[in-house]
């Protein structure tokens, strides 16, 4: 009985340093385990502060940036306004140049056609030609005074293919002239128009048919 007794104290004295020893394990794995998840949460509070930080760095670096670029869009917008300031008043004086110039060179051109017409329109009064053959008559003297000038501006011509030419075309101008107001007429027409030379000078644009008949009295 008593040896069973002393079985029976052995057991429970192993079973409960048993337990004790498995009580003591878990609670240092628990503590080891509590270390771990505090290292843990440090570490990851600790990468959670440099990115927070990193962040507000690149902010500020942005802002900086933007406040430098914004500065440099207004030194260049002052820039180009300038620029474009002077260069919108360089042009208006030029156009107002150019203007000028041409207002005048019209103003010329106008009055010179306005008397050279008024003299045109007194010869054919003179020679006794109505209003329609007056007009037919300046058109076709228009159309062999453009021609005359293109073969006057012709440098691959000599003066005497210069002359030629022109004599051909003053043949020409008196035939259509003829043909349009008549023989009795024309030859009225060609007298008026040398009598009106003489005394008052010629026709500025026509000048040409004067020059052509220097011409013929020179051959």
């Amino acid at each position: 009985m008593k040896r069973i007794f002393l079985t029976c104290l052995v057991a429970l004295s192993i079973f409960a340093a048993d337990a004790q020893t498995k009580k003591t394990g878990k609670k240092s794995t628990k503590t080891h385990m509590s270390s771990r998840e505090s290292k843990a949460k440090a570490e990851f509070a600790k990468k959670q502060q440099e990115r927070q930080e990193n962040i507000e760095a690149q902010r500020v670096e942005l802002l900086a940036a933007d406040s430098a670029r914004r500065s440099n869009d207004r030194m260049a917008d002052s820039s180009f306004a300038s620029t474009q300031m002077a260069w919108k008043d360089s042009m208006n004086r030029r156009m107002d140049t150019t203007y000028t110039n041409r207002y005048k060179t019209i103003k010329t051109q106008t009055e010179d056609w306005a008397v050279a017409d008024h003299k045109k329109d007194e010869i054919n009064k003179a020679a006794k030609l109505t209003v329609t053959e007056g007009r037919q008559v300046k058109n076709i003297n228009q159309s062999y005074t453009e021609k005359a000038n293109m073969v006057k501006e012709n440098t691959t011509l000599t003066e005497e293919q210069k002359k030629a030419q022109l004599m051909t075309l003053n043949t020409e101008r008196l035939a259509r002239i003829k043909a349009v107001v008549g023989n009795g007429k024309a030859k009225r027409l060609e007298k008026e128009r040398k009598e009106f030379v003489m005394k008052n000078g010629s026709v500025s644009e026509e000048m040409w048919i004067d020059e052509v008949e220097g011409y013929a009295k020179n051959n």
